[in-house]
């Protein structure tokens, strides 16, 4: 049993526990649907724990507070949002209806409207009424190429110092291989942070799994666990390249749906043009220089990503190609 029902009743003080169903047994975190004799919930199990939850939590019971599509989070006896079953930290919050909806079956209208979403959010965050200064800071920079292929070098040897080599062994090394071409092809375009970035607060995985939509609007955006302050073109850039790429068919950007999302965002908190383009970039350069998944098989010996290790590699050859086509598409979207 993942969690103690009478353990979490009485943490919460929610009445008796009437059902729960799994609604998404993720790679990182596992989460469900409670019944209770007080109403429905959504409980989050943290493995491993999240720094800072505490504080992200009580800012997304504020967010709830002042209107915003957020489901509120629920405290416990003990006046903690986090409760300790075990080896595991749970928070449970207000069940929110909606249904989630991949971003590759989006119309461009509805693509449009997320953007809007995002930028809504944004800009009410913007208010000044969190306090933003408690929370961790994206600083990523963008790695050297130097430091890249380094790592490569490095989990070539681990590969080569196998006695007996597996199919993703095989298929890694072709990758490092590949990655290696690129990275001397590419080594004059890393990306050049302009002299001032627009920031401010992040949600830090607005991504269609957490998204829930009631006809063509955006009802509720769940799971605020990883909350953070930093440049605010960046989450613009992430969503788009996971949910209009690595989580869509083809190993490549729907372009189209790009432009209308930044279009939609757009409409409702303008991007400064220099700052879009780095975010674009920088993404696009993570992507060749970033090897977590490499890390998380080899050094950590977790291996329930190495499905997306071929596909990621396939979208990654695809973006070198086409990076002005994307750029483009972007840049669309603010015209």
């Amino acid at each position: 049993m993942p969690f103690d029902e009478k353990s979490l009743s009485e943490a919460y003080g929610i009445g008796g526990v009437l059902g729960r169903d799994e609604l998404f047994d993720g790679h990182y975190h596992r989460s469900w649907k409670v019944t209770t004799e007080t109403g429905a919930y959504a409980l989050k199990q943290m493995r491993p724990p999240v720094a800072r939850v505490e504080t992200k939590l009580a800012m997304a019971w504020a967010m709830a507070d002042r209107g915003l599509p957020v489901p509120r989070p629920r405290r416990a006896a003990h006046g903690r949002y986090v409760w300790i079953d075990g080896d595991s930290e749970h928070y449970l919050v207000e069940w929110a209806e909606g249904e989630h909806r991949r971003a590759g079956t989006l119309t461009l209208s509805q693509a449009e409207s997320y953007g809007a979403a995002m930028a809504g959010l944004h800009r009410e965050m913007d208010a000044g009424f969190l306090d933003a200064g408690s929370l961790g800071r994206y600083r990523r920079s963008p790695i050297a190429v130097e430091d890249a292929l380094a790592q490569l070098d490095r989990f070539a040897g681990v590969i080569d110092a196998k006695d007996v080599a597996d199919d993703f062994d095989a298929l890694a090394r072709e990758v490092i291989g590949r990655k290696r071409e690129l990275l001397h092809r590419f080594a004059s375009h890393r990306p050049v942070a302009p002299a001032r970035r627009e920031e401010g607060l992040l949600h830090g995985d607005f991504l269609s799994q957490n998204l829930l939509w009631q006809g063509d609007r955006v009802a509720a955006v769940i799971d605020w666990d990883r909350l953070q302050y930093g440049p605010v073109s960046h989450e613009v850039a992430r969503t788009c390249t996971v949910d209009f790429g690595m989580n869509s068919p083809g190993d490549r950007l729907d372009l189209d749906s790009v432009t209308a999302f930044v279009r939609g965002y757009h409409s409702v908190r303008p991007l400064d043009p220099e700052d879009l383009a780095f975010a674009v970039a920088h993404e696009w350069w993570e992507g060749l220089t970033h090897f977590w998944m490499l890390v998380f098989h080899f050094d950590r010996a977790k291996y329930d990503c190495d499905l997306f290790f071929a596909p990621e590699a396939r979208f990654c050859d695809w973006w070198c190609e086409n990076l002005e086509a994307v750029q483009e598409a972007f840049a669309d979207g603010i015209a």
